[in-house]
């Protein structure tokens, strides 16, 4: 238990620490760590990608403007009359592509900008078994999933991928009662912008602060690095995983420590001849204390190492989906189970060995050697 725990822990870090680079920052409106809670008006989008800060490539990722506000996806329903898994739904530009760390298509095509096409992350086509030619729904229209991605690390592999501006049509225009935004309306939950060089962040924070524009200065934007964006995501999840692993560990280990003495005592019962022949002999108390020391040792790390290797049989490599409060989103775990959780978990195995001994050891030596030699 104590394996499987520490992995799913271990998992949560690995998934968001995966996607987190101090070259790459968001920039995003109020204090959630909520990327849907976030909203960057259109007339800020202009002057915020002019600030210094930006790295400006000329394949055009330096800036990733992106859409999750407002709108959330349903999947086609494999049982009739029931409704499909609802999931987040990204609108996003060719810039998320390449400016996304291991960003890669593994089947299929990407969307074709302005088609109500979509592209799904693999984690989730795994989990609700989609495919190329599945059916999302968003808003009003049906869009056709065209390809699966792979995206390690956040929220992108249980997200579903489609063209920011089909996005806007579906689920931001609607919801405006005039007569419609302009074409030239791109608001924007997030702004991903890759940095120019390490004084990158400071420049970008120093900008924003320096705006001498009433709209910028109400907007209450802050600029994280990647790594410190996600971090804030995992912080609670991957508390919430390490108390359950204490707690979980403490109520099993006193279960298992009450069946270890008594293993234990039984042990001894058995070899009470033994133990009262080696007194009679004239062999001290310490090497005798040290044998029976050994013994529950050995058993322990044994019980240990077979309760290991079955729980990283059982569960590596296998992958689900865990909901995050802090994103409010699902992610994808995939339990990895290293050499050092095993190692940690089979020292808290011996240390529960060797408490177990204590009370038997002091049994053994206590008793009357008579005693023990006339013990069948």
């Amino acid at each position: 238990m104590l394996v499987v725990l520490l992995s799913g822990r271990a998992a949560i870090r690995s998934t968001y620490e995966l996607a987190g680079r101090d070259t790459v920052a968001a920039v995003l409106s109020g204090d959630s760590t909520w990327e849907a809670a976030s909203f960057i008006p259109s007339p800020l989008v202009p002057e915020l990608e002019s600030m210094p800060g930006i790295a400006h490539p000329a394949d055009g990722s330096g800036i990733s403007k992106e859409l999750t506000s407002g709108g959330s996806a349903r999947l086609q329903s494999n049982v009739p009359g029931r409704p499909g898994q609802t999931v987040s739904a990204r609108g996003v530009t060719p810039a998320a592509f390449k400016l996304r760390q291991h960003f890669r298509i593994v089947s299929g095509r990407a969307f074709d900008s302005g088609k109500y096409e979509a592209i799904v992350g693999r984690a989730l086509a795994d989990q609700y078994d989609v495919r190329e030619g599945s059916t999302v729904r968003l808003g009003r229209a049906d869009l056709e999933v065209v390809g699966i991605f792979a995206s390690p690390g956040g929220t992108a592999d249980m997200e579903v991928w489609l063209d920011k501006k089909v996005y806007e049509g579906l689920v931001i225009r609607p919801m405006t009662t005039d007569a419609g935004p302009p074409e030239t309306f791109d608001p924007a939950s997030t702004i991903w912008v890759q940095l120019d060089g390490a004084t990158g962040l400071s420049q970008l924070r120093n900008a924003i602060a320096a705006s001498g524009t009433e709209r910028m200065k109400s907007s209450k934007l802050r600029v994280v690095t990647e790594r410190e964006f996600f971090a804030e995501q995992s912080h609670d999840l991957v508390e919430r995983a390490g108390k359950a692993a204490l707690v979980v560990g403490l109520v099993m280990g006193l279960g298992a420590l009450f069946g270890a003495i008594n293993t234990m005592y039984a042990a001894v019962a058995h070899r009470s001849r033994e133990i009262a022949t080696l007194r009679a002999l004239g062999f001290q108390r310490f090497p005798i204390s040290v044998s029976i020391i050994v013994e529950a040792l050995v058993l322990s790390l044994v019980g240990g190492v077979l309760g290991a290797a079955l729980a990283v049989l059982v569960i590596r490599n296998v992958t689900f989906a865990v909901y995050n409060p802090a994103a409010s989103a699902q992610i994808a775990l995939r339990f990895m189970p290293d050499a050092g959780i095993v190692a940690g978990a089979s020292g808290y195995v011996l240390l529960l060995g060797l408490v177990s001994s204590i009370l038997p050891c002091i049994r053994a030596l206590r008793s009357p050697i008579p005693v023990g030699l006339l013990t069948r």
